[in-house]
């Protein structure tokens, strides 16, 4: 019986063992994400300009980020809360809290550290961030713009605001850390070619991800803006 006993324990040291082994193997390959840009964006004029209509009107990162008014139908922007973060979202997946954009909440990230957080979906600590954040459209970005972008977020007023970390169920916290992928910022279209440039807009805009139906992570084919999309990320990403 203590042979037993002890041939068991054995094998429930291994099994540990070997679970710890493949939890840090995992980790060390995922995500699969290129380091974070050493570089410093000039904030000019034009480009905090091109940076607000983006993160106000098509990237809508201002609107995700800030408190709404759910008195309102249309639950408007709370003024003075633009980017300030802070809004909880439940999923089966998990809650994720929404993080502060504004200088109290990123002062600490370097430039290029955004751009792979907006591009790539990894945060400061190379950790995949939950894909409520939609940086599978943004992947599709033009340099210029996620650098517009992150000029303007450099000018907003900062607002402290302690966000709680979001919390992820098993399997997806799991699934979440092999979905970033690098990516390669292009170049933006030109805006003369009418329907290469609304194409670049639509995509970065997510009109396409939230009019598309998907499963598992993916568009259906040849359901491009069909409708049907479910808003429930477990069943998106998972079944």
């Amino acid at each position: 019986m203590k042979r037993f006993l002890k041939i068991l324990g054995m094998a429930g040291i291994a099994i540990v063992v070997l679970i710890a082994a493949g939890a840090v193997y995992f980790f060390s390959i995922f995500p699969k994400s290129k380091p974070a840009a050493n570089l410093t964006i000039t904030a000019t004029p034009e480009r905090i300009a091109r940076g607000r209509y983006l993160a106000h009107h098509v990237t809508v990162c201002v609107d995700c980020h800030s408190t709404h008014d759910r008195s309102y139908f249309a639950s408007p922007v709370v003024a003075g809360t633009e980017g300030k973060g802070g809004e909880k979202y439940e999923e089966e997946i998990g809650v994720v809290y929404v993080r502060n954009l504004t200088p109290a909440g990123m002062g600490n990230w370097t430039d290029g550290e955004i751009v792979r957080a907006v591009t790539s979906g990894v945060d400061k600590d190379g950790k995949a961030l939950a894909p409520l954040m939609p940086y599978t459209e943004y992947k599709a970005l033009a340099q210029e713009d996620a650098y517009a972008i992150v000029a303007y977020l450099r000018t907003l007023p900062p607002i402290p605001n302690e966000v709680p970390k979001s919390q992820m169920t098993f399997p997806f916290n799991l699934i979440m850390q092999t979905i970033p992928e690098p990516v390669e910022l292009q170049e933006v279209p030109n805006p003369a070619d009418s329907v290469a440039y609304g194409k670049y807009l639509v995509k970065i805009a997510g009109c396409q991800f939230c009019h598309t139906p998907a499963e598992k992570g993916e568009p259906l084919p040849g359901m491009d803006f069909a409708g049907g999309f479910e808003l429930c990320f477990a069943k998106i990403f998972l079944f």
